[in-house]
Parts: structure tokens; sequence; C-alpha cells
């Protein structure tokens, strides 16, 4: 693994070939894609950092739009044209909206477990977490009443031991900074919205490669929103439109069975070559 830092991103790369880039759920780091680590003897260079208010960034500016400006930066300071793009649940979330305002830049698109986003540039609550109620235990000091709590959230439910002991660990070193800060930057969200539609790209819908992931042990609403994602790529682009949805499995799917998601990433990526290029 080789790293890079650019501004106060630490970035983590395996492999060379076909850029990817790793974004991370909420309350998670980079270090939950190491499972994706046999694709770096695939030709996919893996690149997975730790977005705002998570494992070695804690501090700082968080939020909807300031995550964006890391993607731009990150592909900047890698001097790539296009890269491939993948999400995982608040992070599917980030690439949607990236993918619709920086359609130019990314050529595969994967949705992992994704909340409803569209082209949204505010920040957005799952409505299937109770945010509020979390934010206000981190902000009265309870952190281990929170960890508590969101550990035994239905969307935290992993069988599996290595990963359910992984994911204890990534949720140890969460912090809350991003909830702390984000009622008070709401206004500045807003403002600094516009400069990023007009930040030097032409802002259009993403219509490239599309592959959405879910595990058919989670909730409706996930599978349901990954089903009209297909539906509605499928009415205004003649590019692949890919649904895969695991069996036996829930919101971890990358985690809880990494060769499955391994293999349909790897041959949705290598099927595809030609929009990488293009």
């Amino acid at each position: 693994m080789r790293h890079q830092r650019v501004n106060d991103i630490d970035l983590y790369i395996e492999g060379e070939g076909i850029p990817l880039l790793c974004l991370h759920g909420w309350t998670m780091d980079h270090t939950m894609w190491r499972y994706q680590s046999p694709l770096a003897d695939r030709n996919i260079m893996l690149i997975s950092y730790d977005r705002r208010g998570h494992g070695t960034r804690p501090d700082g500016d968080c939020g909807l739009i300031p995550d964006l400006h890391d993607i731009s930066t990150i592909i900047d300071h890698l001097k790539l044209d296009r890269l491939a793009l993948i999400g995982m649940s608040q992070g599917a979330r980030i690439a949607q909206v990236y993918a619709h305002h920086h359609a130019s830049h990314i050529s595969h698109l994967i949705l992992q477990s994704a909340p409803a986003a569209e082209d949204q540039l505010t920040d957005v609550t799952n409505p299937l977490i109770p945010i509020d109620a979390y934010r206000a235990l981190i902000q009265a000091g309870e952190m281990d009443a929170f960890r508590d709590r969101w550990l035994h959230h239905p969307l935290m439910h992993c069988a599996e031991d290595g990963p359910r002991q992984h994911l204890h660990e990534m949720v140890e070193r969460y912090r809350g900074s991003d909830l702390l800060s984000s009622s008070s930057r709401k206004a500045a969200l807003t403002r600094k919205a516009e400069p990023f539609e007009r930040s030097g790209v032409q802002k259009s819908s993403y219509v490239g490669p599309l592959l959405a992931i879910t595990g058919d042990q989670e909730p409706r609403l996930l599978r349901h929103y990954a089903d009209h994602l297909i539906d509605k790529h499928r009415s205004m682009s003649d590019q692949p439109a890919i649904r895969l949805d695991i069996q036996g499995h829930g919101h971890f799917t990358n985690m809880t069975i990494p060769h499955k998601v391994n293999d349909a990433i790897f041959d949705f990526i290598s099927d595809h070559r030609s929009s990488a290029v293009a």
C-alpha cells in the first residue's frame, strides 16, 4: 500500500490500473475497504481515505459540500481525468451527488446501500437513523451510550464475527464531530453550494455505467431506492445499469461477502472498460 498526503487528506493507494475511489459510510473509516484489496491484483487501483469527521480526520469543517470538494481535490492531486467511484451508505449519497454535478470526471458509479440523494446539495438525514437522538447523546458527552445504541441499530447488524468486530473498532474511533458541527453550519453549507456548482465543470446528470448493490437483509427502503435508481438510469441512458441484491446479507456486503462484491466490481469495471478511457 502506498501513502500520499494532500492538504489534510491521507490517501491509501493499492495496485495499478483503473482508479477506483472508495467513500466509506457514516461512523466508518477507510479501513472498511480493506476487504476489496484483492482488486489491486486485478488491474484496479484502489484509493481510500478518511472522510471529514471520521478516522484520522475527526476535526475541521464537515458536511456534504466539504466532502464533495475533497473528491475534486483528490482527482486533481492524482492528475486523473476520470475515475470509477464507489460509495457505501452515506458515502454512496456523496458519490451520487458528485457524479450528478461532475459527471465528466466519473467513468463508473457503484452505489452500495445508497440512501436517497439525487442532485441535492444540502445535508439530508437518512430517515432510517434517529440522528437527532444520537446528536443529543454526543452533545451530552454520552459517547458510550451513543455507540451502544448505534451498534444495536438494525443497519449495523452483522452476523459474521470478523466484520462485526471491525465495525465495533471503527465506531469506537468515531468522535461525533460531524454531528456537533452540522447544526451551526447549515447557512454556510447553503452559501457554499453555489460556488461548487460553478467550480468550472458543467453540471450534468451522470449517464455512465451504474452498479447498485444491496443486501436482501437490509431495510426495504434502501432496496427500493436501488431499484428506482436502476429504472431511472435505464430510462435516460443506454449505458449499463446493473442491480445486485445479495441474498442472506445486510448493509455491509463489501465486508461480509467480499468475494461476491469484488467479483461484481471487477466484472462491472472491466466489462465496460471503454467508458473508463473515453
